[in-house]
């Protein structure tokens, strides 16, 4: 594989990466959208839901206080309505015995003057019209009681009449369902919520993906342009394991011979130099000391190798 061939293949790699990634953003981007509209909405719903309560708890304090004039007004009814029916009762009781003893007397005095006995009969009379006014009075405080009773009652019914509980349970209806709506469109947030946070990981991870496939591209561009940096055909000063050395290199014919001389006399390539010789980035001969302790067709090789 050629290193332009592997620079082409590295380039497409990092081009559909990128590619992936944008996609990822914009599937991330418009998420992030719909779920900003849905936080809004949820938002919305839950200041309609406040609200709602709000307008809940004034009506039902209203009831309340309705309940509570409703209970004193009618309470106090009737606390007059059983204190008073308990004197009419003990009054009925003492007018019909003040009714009874009328018609006795007046009986009594009757059958008196009937059978000649005139001086008894007045004072029979007289005692019969005491008993009569006695009773008359007991049946007037027996009325007055009765009508106090009534004026109580019809008091009641005009400043305390039954609590309508429309209102509460109008508002409460509302409230409820107000409260469904937003908590719909708080799983929906949620829901848009944890796709925005899958598309935002599967976007990292392809930008992730998209920084290594740039950094091999860029990586194989670095070593392309190296290596047509590297010096071609020429004679070249250098050093071979930490020491001066001439470095000639010739690739006439596709040969890519590399010839290094060091350690000799008053100069890397002078009397007694040492020579390594590479074709083709393999080693094929190397004296060193006057000693071959490498030639490749020739089967030669020390041990320092």
């Amino acid at each position: 594989m050629s290193r332009s061939y592997e620079l082409d293949r590295l380039k497409a790699e990092q081009d559909t990466a990128f590619q992936r990634k944008q996609e990822a953003y914009q599937n991330y981007k418009c998420a992030k959208k719909s779920t900003d509209i849905a936080y809004d909405a949820m938002q919305r719903a839950w200041d309609e839901r406040v609200r709602a309560r709000e307008k809940m708890n004034d009506a039902f304090e209203q009831r309340k206080d309705s309940f509570e004039h409703h209970d004193s007004v009618w309470g106090e009814y009737a606390r007059i309505r059983d204190y008073n029916n308990s004197q009419i009762e003990s009054l009925k009781y003492d007018a019909d015995y003040e009714h009874r003893a009328m018609q006795d007397c007046f009986d009594r005095a009757s059958d008196a003057y009937t059978y000649g006995n005139k001086s008894e009969a007045p004072i029979l009379s007289q005692e019969g019209h005491e008993h009569k006014e006695r009773r008359d009075e007991l049946n007037a405080e027996i009325s007055r009681l009765a009508n106090e009773v009534k004026s109580a009652k019809t008091y009641a019914e005009i400043h305390a009449p039954r609590v309508d509980s429309s209102g509460f349970e109008s508002a409460k209806a509302e409230f409820e369902q107000l409260k469904e709506v937003h908590e719909s469109a708080q799983r929906e947030f949620q829901n848009l919520k944890a796709e925005q946070e899958r598309l935002k990981s599967i976007f990292g991870d392809l930008h992730a993906e998209h920084l290594r496939c740039k950094e091999a591209f860029q990586k194989k561009l670095r070593e392309i342009k190296q290596d047509k940096q590297m010096p071609k055909d020429g004679t070249y000063e250098g050093f071979f394991e930490g020491v001066p050395a001439i470095i000639k290199i010739s690739d006439s014919e596709n040969s890519c011979q590399m010839q290094i001389y060091y350690g000799g006399k008053d100069r890397p390539d002078g009397e007694g130099h040492n020579h390594v010789n590479v074709v083709k980035d393999e080693l094929r001969f190397w004296r060193e000391n006057g000693t071959v302790i490498y030639q490749a067709d020739k089967n030669i090789q020390i041990n320092r190798l």
